[in-house]
């Protein structure tokens, strides 16, 4: 800390000096005075005055550089108190956004770059995989794992070395075997920030040296950085502390530890990954569990990544609070239903309908209930989507499903229980009813009133005819029957 302050005085007086100067003390024979005056030897009167005309440097240099290089101090109404030019707090499970501040505003990522570097190299290598450092891996630059030219090491350790020790040179590693160069791989990242929807962001190194190309935003830094923790390699990687790794030559230096400080100062704290440059400031996107959901916070170009994250942790853990919205098979509400047994269709959800919302009043869910649905519903169909707005411009989508069988009815059993039968049935029995007493008041008006009740006359007797008369037939004489011949059977004419 002390020689960063002291970079920019080289040439005045640095810490070297003043170590020189006790050590000349310690070295220097003491000289008698008189004995009434207090002896002091030449070697540490010249380091107090080299302590003190340090301490007049330092001081006044150190409150300069902090005057150009500090961020102001930003106080939301409703958000953290924070030095970062750019901030994004977010729901990682919904992807809700809980405070953002200039989220699309261009940065440098610094060695947040890293986080694609490693998601890159999970996707096209395998982590047994052996690379060997080139001829001249010890040119790059920045933070290293002190790589030797031909050094062979996994593709596991090589990600373990960039996202916990930082490593520059284990980045060059692994994006010359993917990209074939730095060009190749700069191309290949850029890519896939493409697909992940980081479309303003623009990669040229693999480790985040200022390039005046390479840059991202906060928000296009989260959607990587969410990708890549659902890598279970990846997400096991960023939380630890250290780990040690097999090299082939470098051994003294074999144990890789997390410049993430805050995984030790935390316990929720489960990643990700810091950065640093003068050009970007102090950056760093943090992963922690918080009120049953995983807290995702993205800071760039801060004054002090530290403080910033525990302003950030402290704000959710007091504002904010998960609020189980329906439980898993239990009814949430009912939906008009036609064409079946029953008059509405009971709802449930498949899982819990976990929320983070502020402190206060409770969001509900809510549905069309006015468009009624069909029958013929088997349980656990999707019969709707309610919504769900958590915090203004965020909306959350639930499929209602239906808790319970709903068969189409027959037609007769339709028409015998549909209430229109009974009401088409009661108004032809009240228009019968109507009718014919209308036509009884027409029938008494119409007939005159009698003193005596009226009689039907008895009916006169039809006189009786005359028995018909046999006409006798005009060719056949009047004989008496008894005259006539008998005829004879043809066995008594034969007869002897």
């Amino acid at each position: 800390m002390i020689w960063t302050i002291c970079r920019p005085l080289r040439g005045l007086i640095t810490p070297f000096e003043v170590m020189a100067s006790i050590f000349r003390w310690k070295t220097t024979p003491k000289r008698r005075a008189m004995p009434s005056l207090r002896v002091y030897p030449d070697g540490m009167v010249r380091a107090l005055k080299s302590w003190m005309i340090a301490t007049a440097i330092w001081g006044g240099g150190a409150a300069a550089i902090a005057q150009a290089n500090e961020y102001p101090l930003i106080t939301p109404e409703f958000g953290p108190k924070h030095t970062a030019q750019s901030l994004l707090i977010m729901d990682m499970k919904t992807g809700q956004v809980l405070y953002e501040y200039k989220a699309d505003t261009r940065r440098f990522p610094a060695s947040t770059t890293k986080i694609m570097t490693t998601m890159l190299a999970l996707d096209y290598l395998q982590p047994e995989d052996v690379l060997s450092a080139p001829a001249d891996i010890k040119k790059v630059e920045g933070s290293s794992m002190f790589l030797q030219p031909g050094e062979r090491v996994s593709v596991r350790d090589l990600c373990h070395a960039m996202m916990l020790r930082s490593a520059n040179d284990a980045c060059v590693v692994i994006a010359n075997r993917i990209g074939g160069s730095l060009p190749g791989f700069a191309r290949i990242a850029t890519e896939r920030a493409r697909t992940l929807g980081a479309t303003n962001t623009t990669f040229v190194t693999p480790h985040g040296m200022p390039e005046p190309d390479h840059y991202t935003t906060a928000r296009d830094l989260a959607k990587i950085s969410i990708a890549a923790m659902k890598y279970p390699p990846f997400r096991e990687m960023v939380k630890k502390q250290r780990e040690p790794i097999s090299r082939s030559l470098n051994t003294g230096f074999s144990v890789m530890e997390s410049r993430n400080k805050y995984l030790a100062e935390e316990p929720r704290a489960i990643g990700i990954k810091t950065g640093f440059t003068n050009a970007a400031g102090e950056c760093y996107v943090s992963a922690v569990e918080q009120q049953g959901t995983t807290i995702l916070t993205v800071i760039l170009k801060s004054d002090k990544w530290i403080n910033d994250i525990r302003e950030v942790t402290k704000w959710v853990d007091t504002e904010w609070q998960t609020v189980t919205m329906a439980q898993a098979n239990q009814v949430v509400g009912r939906m008009p239903m036609t064409g079946g047994w029953a008059g509405d269709l009971p709802l449930t959800v498949a899982e819990d309908v976990d929320v983070f919302v502020p402190q206060g009043p409770k969001p509900t869910l809510k549905w069309n209930t006015e468009t009624p649905v069909e029958a013929g519903i088997k349980k656990g169909d999707i019969v709707a989507v309610a919504t769900l707005e958590p915090t203004p411009g965020h909306k959350i989508e639930v499929n209602l499903l239906a808790a319970e069988d709903a068969p189409r009815k027959s037609l007769i059993a339709a028409i015998a229980t549909s209430p229109w039968t009974y009401l088409v049935g009661l108004a032809g029995i009240g228009g019968t009813t109507l009718r014919r007493n209308r036509a009884r008041k027409q029938m008494r008006r119409r007939r005159p009133m009698a003193t005596a009740p009226l009689r039907r006359p008895a009916p006169t007797p039809r006189p009786a005819s005359p028995a018909p008369q046999r006409r006798p037939s005009p060719n056949r004489a009047q004989v008496p029957r008894d005259a006539r011949p008998t005829r004879t059977t043809p066995s008594s004419r034969y007869r002897s």
